[in-house]
C-alpha cells in the first residue's frame, strides 16, 4: 500500500522534482539553523553586516541573468 503511494507520486513528473527538491534542500536549511546556533545567533534571523551586503550583491548579480534568460525565452524554440 505505501509502496504504491511513493510508487504514484515518483511516476509524476511535478511531484518527483519537488521531492527531489525537498531530499536537497532540506539538508541544507538544517546546516544553515545549526551554523547559527553554532555562532550564538538566532536561529531564523539573518545577522548582520557582512551576510546582507553579500546576499544583496548577490541578488543584483542574478538580475541580470534573470533577464538574459527571459529574453532568450522567445528564441529558444525557434
Amino acid at each position: 500500500q505505501r509502496r504504491s503511494v511513493w510508487r504514484a507520486l515518483w511516476q509524476n513528473q511535478l511531484a518527483r522534482y519537488a521531492l527531489l527538491t525537498l531530499i536537497v534542500a532540506f539538508p541544507l536549511g538544517g546546516m544553515w539553523y545549526i551554523r547559527n546556533l553554532l555562532y550564538g545567533h538566532p536561529m531564523l534571523v539573518l545577522p548582520e553586516g557582512y551576510w546582507q551586503a553579500a546576499a544583496q550583491r548577490s541578488g543584483q548579480e542574478l538580475g541580470w541573468l534573470l533577464l538574459m534568460a527571459l529574453l532568450a525565452v522567445p528564441f529558444a524554440g525557434r
